[in-house]
């Protein structure tokens, strides 16, 4: 009787032994799909603003080479700091997001979240600078009395490229960004007086900054205008999220206006 039960048992071992390694070599074919961390993520909702299409380097050195689920990596979002302009042009939410893995996956709230308010009033003119987009000058016209009709800053995903202090009334900082829009562009007024039309092209130079003219009342060339506190504010939070990490990603979202 006890034998028949330990020759059962070490027959049982050795199967079981078996089912293991069949299960282990077997089901992760099955499980769901790993995606490296050098990988190359793409956008899974075009809905969602901040899914970030170029982190993969951030990613690999945050992850230390491990894997994450393919639904995991499509809730990564890039940017230690994210500026996201409402859709009426009125508010601007800024968010400072902790480097951690999972704060770039939403499980953790940012460490640092305030509202201000602005204004993308643009001026009605013909007159306005034009800043051709670089590498295009042997295309886009430029020199003296090349000017351009001012458009709203352009909706999309954009990363902040620095700050400037500045002495003019458009101080005391200015933050860049690598926005393009498209402007029609217009020549030197001729000898009848007017300016002649040259076409469409694109434009760069969209940045953040304050006026010396009242808020309620101020209007820009296309640039998100707010006041000087506030600009003062949100350009010391870049400059200290810099600061703690001189790789840290900025953005600043804008949608289509309503």
């Amino acid at each position: 009787m006890h034998y028949t039960q330990w020759i059962g048992a070490r027959i049982f071992s050795r199967a079981g032994l078996l089912i293991v390694a069949f299960v282990c070599l077997v089901v992760p074919i099955w499980g769901p799909p790993k995606v490296a961390a050098s990988a190359r993520f793409e956008q899974a909702d075009a809905d969602v603003p901040w899914q970030d299409l170029d982190i993969a380097e951030d990613l690999e050195c945050l992850l230390q080479g491990s894997c994450v689920d393919e639904l995991e990596a499509a809730k990564v979002k890039g940017g230690d700091t994210r500026v996201t302009l409402n859709a009426s042009r009125t508010k601007l939410k800024v968010e400072v997001i902790d480097s951690e893995y999972e704060a770039k996956l939403g499980r953790i709230p940012p460490k640092e979240t305030y509202v201000i308010d602005v204004h993308n009033r643009v001026m009605q003119t013909t007159e306005a600078p034009f800043m051709p987009k670089p590498g295009t000058q042997n295309v886009a016209p430029h020199g003296p009395g090349v000017t351009c009709a001012p458009q709203p800053f352009p909706a999309g995903n954009w990363l902040i490229t620095g700050e400037r202090a500045r002495g003019d009334k458009y101080g005391p900082f200015s933050i860049q960004t690598n926005a393009v829009g498209h402007v029609d562009v217009y020549g030197p007024v001729g000898p009848e007086g007017r300016a002649e039309y040259l076409g469409t092209y694109a434009d760069t130079g969209y940045s953040l900054h304050s006026n010396t003219i009242p808020f309620e009342r101020s209007l820009s060339y296309g640039c998100i205008i707010m006041r000087q506190d506030d600009v003062s504010k949100l350009t010391q939070t870049l400059l200290i999220d810099k600061g703690r990490d001189p790789n840290a990603r900025q953005t600043i979202y804008v949608p289509d206006r309503k």
